[in-house]
């Protein structure tokens, strides 16, 4: 697992301090990130609204505001995704995923909240009920989309 640079792990080491709902888990192998979600559900997760943010993911000050608010509107809401903004812009793969953030995923969103819902969630930034991640038995280690696999399963269940 990419650990986050050290600025990150301070600020996060801060919120675990300060906040017994912030929890910073650190695996001495890598064993996927569907895996690491799955022991934190487990292991740490007490609230009733989990939020899962990618290290190169950068929350804004409102964000967990607008990630939490539409739970409390919509009682069989599974999942809520963010807009990611991808903070590493220094290489070309960072560049194009900032571009893929801001255009592709941006406008797909957008376009699918027509509907009515979101037929995918981003797994950089995406809040669930945690009662219904563990309904649907957490995340698949076996894809490598684990955001889409859990979106899938939610909708199924619901």
């Amino acid at each position: 697992m990419m650990h986050p640079p050290i600025t990150q792990r301070i600020i996060i080491r801060r919120f675990v301090g300060l906040n017994p709902n912030f929890h910073l888990l650190r695996f001495s192998e890598n064993q996927g990130k569907a895996n690491a979600l799955n022991i934190a559900l487990s292991v740490a997760v007490t609230t009733s609204i989990t939020v899962v943010i990618d290290a190169d993911t950068i929350l804004l000050p409102d964000t967990l505001k607008y990630l939490v608010y539409p739970f409390l509107k919509q009682p069989r809401l599974g999942a809520v995704t963010g807009n990611p903004i991808s903070v590493n812009r220094k290489n070309l793969i960072g560049k194009l995923q900032a571009a893929e953030f801001s255009s592709i995923i941006g406008l797909i969103k957008r376009s699918q909240r027509v509907l009515g819902r979101v037929l995918t969630v981003s797994g950089c930034v995406v809040a669930f009920r945690t009662e219904v991640l563990k309904e649907v038995g957490g995340f698949s280690p076996y894809t490598a989309t684990e955001d889409i696999d859990i979106t899938w399963k939610i909708q199924k269940r619901f």
